[in-house]
């Protein structure tokens, strides 16, 4: 059984169909808005949990102010989430490294999770990945979920050094990305 198109994403395609015909610098700068600004997904029970057990506390990256959290000790192990997640999507993982007898730390990017904002870009991700690794006492290791992972791989190719690196579901064809996009809109270009 297919499923059903969101009434929402009509109007959207609706939307956005008519504008390109009227304004097409217009629907090219709100097509560019609608992919930088992510959705914002419900917590699970699990990332409440979570939530109720880590230690909150803020880092300012690039100007901005990011929420962090950290829980358990020993040497640190870094998470960061991908596009519209959260660091709560990592709550199995943060207890299984804790039980390990690892600090498990992660952020809400900004415009993800409890972070303010509603636009970001995967250089947000990257300064978030940088700050968290500067910050760091003792770094095991990093790990990032899809553009979290491909982020991680962005603030090293730009000099970050971290120990071990394990990435999860990162991007590889851009183009595949861009063009996934399109067809959700239904942009002609």
């Amino acid at each position: 059984m297919a499923k059903k198109t969101p009434t929402v994403l009509h109007l959207i395609r609706f939307a956005f169909k008519t504008c390109d015909i009227i304004a097409p610098k217009i629907a090219s700068k709100w097509a560019i808005k609608l992919f930088l600004s992510p959705l914002r997904a419900p917590y699970t029970q699990k990332g409440l949990k979570l939530m109720e057990d880590v230690e909150h506390y803020a880092i300012l990256a690039n100007g901005k102010k990011r929420r962090a959290y950290r829980m358990g000790s020993g040497p640190e192990v870094i998470c960061i989430h991908g596009w519209a997640g959260k660091a709560t999507q990592f709550a199995d993982l943060a207890y299984a490294i804790t039980e390990a007898g690892f600090t498990f730390v992660a952020v809400d990017v900004w415009a993800h999770g409890k972070c303010a904002g509603k636009m970001a870009s995967m250089f947000d991700f990257a300064d978030a990945t940088e700050k968290l690794v500067q910050e760091s006492q003792n770094l095991k290791g990093v790990i990032g979920h899809s553009l979290g992972a491909a982020s991680v791989s962005l603030a090293v190719h730009d000099g970050l050094t971290i120990p071990r690196f394990v990435a999860m579901g990162s991007p590889t064809l851009p183009d595949h990305i861009l063009n996934s996009f399109r067809k959700i809109i239904q942009a002609p270009y």
